[in-house]
């Protein structure tokens, strides 16, 4: 998959999406992927949880699916009237900064619509693996709309993280996109 010139953003994705990923549409991947997440956009499930291999493509589908969501206009509240886009190191940041990261906290864990990218990418220390528990039941008892990544499915999220914040995304949309890196297989191919 590349980006061509028609698949660029009409208007700034938003601060928070990393460059790498804000040009990324839902319309990039196929529609076996895309149609999937119809029961998200209409607010049935509160979740995505997006997982696989390094290199299959789950944060930039996380960025579609936040920059669709920012398209169509969904419900929004306060200062993230566009939802917001967690990196890990953000997370982890915010839950060791006691001063200003319980507010950046409070805001992210009632956003109208987030992304926590890459759960698991960080070391699990009790205090993180609370945090996160803590943050991921406040969205999931609050119904608040969430897209999450990982290299780690639901049984190995529940081994390594916490068994209750995979079950949690269980009661969403769940796509697996598999074990082949695609940056690796597109590396030589002829153009």
């Amino acid at each position: 998959m590349s980006l061509s010139a028609s698949t660029r953003p009409d208007k700034p994705p938003g601060p928070d999406i990393p460059s790498r990923y804000a040009a990324w549409r839902l319309e990039d991947y196929p529609p076996a992927i895309t149609a999937r997440l119809g029961t998200f956009f209409a607010r049935q499930v509160w979740s995505v949880y997006l997982c696989g291999a390094v290199g299959t493509r789950k944060t930039s589908i996380a960025a579609a699916v936040l920059r669709r969501w920012r398209a169509l206009g969904l419900p929004s509240n306060g200062g993230f009237a566009y939802g917001e886009f967690v990196t890990p190191d953000r997370f982890v940041d915010a839950c060791r900064d006691f001063e200003g990261g319980k507010s950046r906290l409070e805001a992210w864990r009632t956003a109208p619509i987030l992304v926590l990218d890459d759960i698991g990418a960080f070391r699990s220390t009790p205090h993180i693996v609370e945090s996160l528990l803590l943050f991921i039941g406040c969205r999931y008892n609050r119904d608040l709309s969430t897209i999450a990544t990982s290299n780690c499915g639901p049984a190995e999220l529940a081994q390594q993280i916490d068994a209750r914040i995979a079950s949690r995304f269980q009661d969403g949309v769940l796509l697996d996109l598999g074990h082949v890196d695609t940056r690796a297989a597109s590396v030589g191919s002829a153009p």
